[in-house]
């Protein structure tokens, strides 16, 4: 939650490339100004709303060359993706 109450809001919300406002795909989270332990927010696919509460729980700078960000954690099961897309 931020300080409206609300999940997002214009402050907050960082959108779909084909709406209005700031872009999610043109923001690295290295650019957000989070704090060690900070939690935030993380909508994934904006038509089936699947959110997800993400914590920075560190940064290490001396991390070997990869991938990333990757994911280090997780709890339950992942949500279907575009349940029936193949049967269309």
């Amino acid at each position: 939650m931020n300080n409206s109450g609300r999940a997002w809001d214009d402050s907050t919300e960082y959108t779909s490339p084909h709406a209005n406002g700031r872009s999610a795909a043109q923001v690295k989270i290295r650019n957000l100004n989070l704090r060690m332990k900070q939690r935030f927010l993380y909508l994934f696919d904006y038509g089936d709303e699947h959110r997800f509460g993400v914590q920075l729980v560190g940064i290490n700078s001396d991390a070997p060359k990869g991938d990333y960000p990757r994911v280090v954690e997780c709890h339950g099961n992942n949500p279907p993706q575009y349940p029936g897309w193949d049967e269309e």
